[in-house]
């Protein structure tokens, strides 16, 4: 079989269930670490080494109102580990989601930090990271319901525009699409897949049993097990020790079925949930899970239960990972009493509670989020709004480090954590940990890095969160051409400096790359494999080889919603480096205003400056696949116009045109509607517009480009966006 067929094989069986696949033990970020020597076969990054290792927390301080206070400093603070007092090493405000974020957490574990001009391929730089939990196993229609309309806010209106979301269902019924993204039109799709699941704990018998009361039965709760006992000794109209025990048997055969479809349905929750948590672990900064679920109970064959879900948020608590549990079903919704057991469950409702605990039991959320420093929301109103108040409650808090003592790392030595304010006993403080084993991070020795063969780049292409170690730049574009249709334009570059420093000066080295895009089903729409040859040159020289190291790829395409998917390897150094990019293709219908994606021209430094902000002008098209400006320079872009109106008359079409640069949702650069000059194009009937802007006065750090155009014939109106950075 050849390399084309023996990829579509293996990716169409591993990558639909990408996001979910059981990853090896992830490093956390909350461990130990020593800043890296990037040496070669070196884990410094896990390592722990006696007493030169950062341990860090973050910390929420709220007043009575509920509010975070924000004017705290760090002699108001006192951190406890094991009782004892442990100096501050490091302490800072962080404001979640910031392009700052990412440098303080790495500051505060004692590791090297890169300046803020470089970038380490095309990951993201800024924004909050968002995970949805749909514990879809344990939701009524009605609670279904209620999810998808509260993601559809968040979406629309909730979600920042540096943002990356996932939405993840236990059932995995969304597919390939759970996964982290922050294209608004794929997190839409991942919604619509959510559809209501017949439930899999079902009773067809009168009274209907639930999970909850079944459970309570298989624990011997007299009270739930009289409430289906005596309807059946009342239907049958007897009585007596004898029928009472053939009742009793019956009602017990009944509870034990339906006692074990909710064990196995409750393992397949935190099972999916464990998966998350773990294939997310090494993302740098802090992550926000919502775990949205009508409840699942924890008792019965579920002896361990309790103990999985401590070992979970443990881990989950160390990799920056902050749980909140949100109640699905409403307040109150549909629940009645176990001892009113002739009442049938309402349609589309959540289950009732028994013996007063509600179908959600209390210590099931509770040991799900207190370990992260979350919090559980019962009973709520607006999911909606619920969400939008657990972003605000943690869209700041306190990063503080202190230094490891060699004692703190004996096997099974467990230390309490605890931080104070001074002079503060009206405030709430809430920690991710509340207890610490350093020693699970403790590594002895050097291990070698290992020659996967020829599936590393198989590995690398299906991570679920890019690799850095080699950074890989991508950008992926559509335009439209009439013999062709929609074409996806697939632009790759290696970091040619991050080469050089990795072999000796003037030896050659070179890359394999391989790429795929996959439709929203994670089934593969192209397949590219190719080598290049990377030959070294004097620093002086560098920059103009770079363009070497630049690859296109053009692919015909449906309309749709699809992922790029790049992995590319050092054959030298042997460090491996991946990026993927969600983009919509969108359809091209007659009549309607369609703009392709908008290309960022690399810096034409021969060209005389603007003088205004924003104007027009045509620079020769070399398309910037890193994206990275100096406020210094102009920011040139280009993008086509397709299906505008050809008036009747034989004059030139007639638009509006409109530029905005947002700084997160902020807009700092923003241009009037303006009448388009007709510029001659490519191909007939094709309008390039072009611009330049001066990016003066803008702080380092990640922003986003908007184009908006009007076709003035029939007002019909297209937006365009492109996130780029300036160092």
């Amino acid at each position: 079989m050849d390399v084309h067929g023996r990829f579509t094989n293996y990716l169409l069986r591993l990558l639909p269930i990408l996001i979910l696949l059981i990853l090896p033990a992830p490093s956390f970020s909350s461990q130990v670490q020593t800043p890296p020597s990037g040496q070669k076969g070196e884990k410094s990054d896990k390592a722990v080494r006696a007493g030169v290792g950062l341990v860090q927390t973050d910390v929420l301080v709220f007043d009575r109102q509920g509010r975070f206070a924000d004017d705290l400093k760090r002699d108001q603070f006192e951190l406890l580990v094991g009782g004892k007092p442990q100096p501050i090493s490091f302490f800072e405000l962080v404001t979640a989601g910031s392009p700052e974020e990412a440098r303080q957490w790495a500051r505060a574990q004692g590791a090297e930090v890169p300046a803020s001009s470089q970038v380490t391929g095309s990951t993201p730089d800024g924004g909050r990271t968002l995970f949805f939990f749909l514990d879809d196993l344990h939701m009524s229609a009605d609670s279904i319901k209620r999810v998808r309309e509260a993601l559809l806010h968040f979406i629309d209106a909730v979600m920042g525009v540096h943002d990356r979301a996932a939405i993840v269902a236990a059932t995995r019924q969304i597919g390939f699409m759970q996964q982290l993204s922050n294209d608004k039109s794929v997190l839409r799709a991942a919604v619509e897949q959510l559809k209501f699941r017949q439930q899999r704990i079902l009773d067809d018998q009168q009274p209907v049993m639930n999970e909850a009361q079944a459970l309570a039965i298989e624990q011997n709760d007299s009270s739930v097990l009289a409430s289906f006992v005596n309807p059946i000794l009342a239907e049958k109209r007897q009585s007596g020790k004898a029928a009472r025990e053939r009742a009793e048997q019956i009602v017990r055969r009944r509870a034990a079925a339906l006692a074990k479809q909710s064990v196995n349905a409750t393992y397949s929750t935190l099972l999916s949930l464990s998966d998350l948590l773990r294939s997310h672990a090494d993302l740098p900064g802090r992550k926000l899970v919502f775990v949205l679920s009508d409840g699942f109970v924890l008792k019965g064959g579920l002896s361990d239960a309790t103990e999985r879900l401590l070992q979970m948020t443990e881990a989950a608590a160390r990799a920056g990972i902050v749980i909140y549990a949100l109640d699905a079903g409403g307040p109150e919704a549909g629940r009645v009493d176990a001892s009113d057991a002739a009442a049938p469950e309402p349609t589309g409702a959540r289950p009732p509670s028994v013996g007063g605990e509600t179908f959600l039991p209390p210590d099931g959320p509770r040991v799900l989020v207190a370990a992260t420093g979350g919090r559980f929301l019962q009973n709520i109103g607006s999911l909606g709004e619920s969400i939008v108040k657990v972003l605000t409650e943690t869209s700041r808090y306190y990063l503080m480090g202190w230094r490891v003592e060699p004692a703190m790392l004996q096997s099974g030595n467990s230390k309490s954590l605890k931080v104070i304010v001074k002079d503060h006993s009206d405030v709430t403080v809430r920690l991710r940990q509340t207890s610490i084993d350093l020693s699970q991070y403790v590594w002895a020795g050097n291990e070698p890095v290992k020659d996967e063969g020829p599936d590393h780049l198989f590995k690398a292409i299906r991570s679920p969160n890019p690799l850095t170690a080699l950074p890989v730049f991508l950008y992926a574009g559509y335009t439209y051409e009439p013999d062709k249709g929609q074409v996806l334009q697939i632009l790759v570059q290696i970091a040619y400096e991050a080469i050089a420093a990795a072999v000796a000066p003037k030896e050659d080295t070179s890359i394999e790359v391989m790429g795929a895009v996959l439709n929203k089903n994670g089934a593969t729409a192209d397949f590219f494999q190719s080598s290049l040859s990377v030959p070294m040159y004097s620093t002086s020289q560098s920059k103009e080889k770079q363009a070497d190291l630049i690859r296109s790829r053009l692919v015909a395409l449906e309309a749709g919603i699809y992922q790029v998917r790049i992995a590319a390897r050092d054959s030298k150094s042997g460090r491996i480096g991946s990026a993927n990019e969600w983009i919509e293709v969108p359809p091209f219908l007659p009549g309607k205003l369609c703009l392709s994606s908008i290309y960022l021209a690399e810096q034409q430094v021969q060209e005389a400056s603007p003088t205004s902000p924003v104007s027009e002008t045509l620079p020769e098209k070399v398309p910037s696949v890193r994206r990275l400006f100096s406020a210094l320079s102009p920011l040139h872009f280009y993008v086509y116009f397709y299906n505008y109106v050809r008036p009747s008359d034989g004059a030139p079409p007639s638009f509006l045109t409109r530029v905005k640069i947002y700084k997160g949702d902020q807009a700092v650069i923003q241009s009037p509607l303006q009448p388009l000059q007709i510029k001659a194009g490519l191909v007939e009937g094709l309008i390039t517009y072009s611009a330049t802007v001066l990016l003066k006065g803008l702080q380092a750090g990640p922003y986003i480009l908007e184009v908006t155009a009007i076709d003035r014939s029939n007002s019909a109106t297209a937006i365009r966006r492109v996130s780029f950075w300036i160092r």
